[in-house]
């Protein structure tokens, strides 16, 4: 038998590695995805996105949703096909695919075609809970 963890104690769990992100960042790349978050990223981030001091409102059934506006300004043009998502410090980190509305990416622009100056917008970026 596996451990299983209850509703109360996975929401927990979910909302305490949310957290972490506060105040965090959010950077957008184009080409091949690094082999993982410990590898370093490409010096030339599409865009580079603020997190808010609240990143996630609380856990419900499994998932911790986006809180307030993830906004940036595009630092050159690309297509956004991969993200990097960093707490305060840049030390944990998750990697994830990006695609626009339907995709099926980790996270979801308004758009992937990003033109230098032009405000980047996340819809989503939702964390869910991989326990029990």
């Amino acid at each position: 038998m596996t451990i299983t963890y209850g509703t109360p104690l996975r929401a927990a769990i979910l909302d305490a590695a949310a957290a972490l992100f506060d105040g965090g960042s959010l950077s957008l790349f184009g080409g091949t995805r690094v082999g993982s978050p410990a590898a370093p990223a490409p010096a030339n981030p599409i865009a580079i996105v603020k997190v808010p001091l609240q990143a996630y409102r609380p856990a419900l059934e499994g998932e911790a949703l986006i809180a307030g506006d993830w906004t940036g300004t595009a630092l050159r043009s690309g297509d956004a096909t991969w993200f990097r998502l960093a707490d305060r410090s840049g030390a944990l980190r998750i990697d994830g695919s990006v695609s626009g509305p339907g995709g099926g990416g980790d996270l979801i622009l308004t758009t992937t075609a990003i033109t230098t100056g032009e405000v980047v917008r996340v819809i989503a970026c939702t964390l869910s809970g991989g326990v029990g």
